[in-house]
């Protein structure tokens, strides 16, 4: 074989490969629904916080620490959504939009800087549940099996698609939650700061215990919060990574990947609340 021509089937090769899977098409990702169709529509508000403070896009805010800082990109995955009843039982919810159709690919982007995203409807029995079940990211497969997580972002619907700005070109996977923005101490530079996590380790699945009731007639339901400060704290209370030291301020992966997912398991980063 030509050497030259060698090296570019090689470089044709790899390039698909960066590329990601073969996207598997809406009606083949999800298996039909096991939902009574005629179940109420109720819808959870969300909202990312520093602690008890709702952040603002662009809107200056403070850690506990005295941290300021300016948040302008705070954006997560949500999927795998379900109820847990009274008997600790999991049940079937659809993701849906406002019309009540099943959202493509079961999972939903939330995106500070679009309020109108802050927030998921779900198709679910009424009764008394004691918790909601929550995957932050996108999982590797479809309910179907097909693949998900490694598709090429350039066939896909959004939020999917490249121009969500949630996945990673060089490696490719889906980023599931980024936190990014300015550190605005007074009469200092602002440096930068972008904390991402992504991986299909670090996909993380959470049980978020609150009672709450879905009503027949369907309406409100509880809220989602979502706090930036547990996010930058390890479950014994440490700063891990820590937003004052600069080596620690850029997390994509590695080590500091891993605490952040850490941090999402265990520090209480996602919790449901009464709506307010």
């Amino acid at each position: 074989m030509n050497p030259l021509f060698r090296i570019a089937l090689v470089g044709a090769v790899l390039l698909l490969a960066a590329c990601g899977a073969p996207a598997a098409k809406p009606a083949e990702c999800l298996l039909p629904s096991t939902v009574p169709a005629d179940a109420p529509l109720t819808r959870f508000g969300v909202h990312f916080t520093v602690g008890t403070q709702v952040l603002q896009f662009d809107s200056e805010a403070s850690f506990s620490n005295g941290v300021r800082f300016r948040p302008n990109k705070v954006r997560a995955f949500l999927s795998e959504l379900k109820l847990i009843n009274d008997r600790g039982e999991a049940v079937a919810a659809d993701l849906v939009d406002e019309r009540g159709q099943r959202l493509p690919y079961g999972l939903t982007m939330l995106d500070l800087e679009h309020p109108t995203s802050l927030g998921f409807q779900l198709r679910a029995p009424a009764g008394s549940y004691r918790a909601l079940a929550v995957t932050l990211g996108v999982p590797p497969t479809c309910e179907s099996g097909a693949t998900l997580n490694h598709v090429d972002a350039s066939t896909m619907p959004p939020p999917l698609d490249v121009d969500s700005d949630m996945y990673w070109s060089w490696n490719p996977g889906y980023v599931f939650l980024k936190f990014e923005g300015q550190l605005t101490a007074p009469g200092e530079s602002q440096p930068g700061f972008f904390f991402h996590v992504g991986g299909d380790e670090r996909l993380v699945k959470l049980e978020l215990p609150t009672a709450f009731s879905i009503e027949p007639t369907g309406g409100s339901g509880p809220e989602l919060l979502i706090d930036v400060e547990r996010l930058l704290t390890s479950p014994s209370g440490a700063a891990r990574p820590d937003v004052r030291v600069v080596e620690q301020r850029r997390v994509h992966g590695g080590e500091w990947a891993d605490a952040l997912a850490e941090n999402l398991r265990g520090s209480g980063v996602v919790r449901l609340a009464a709506g307010h």
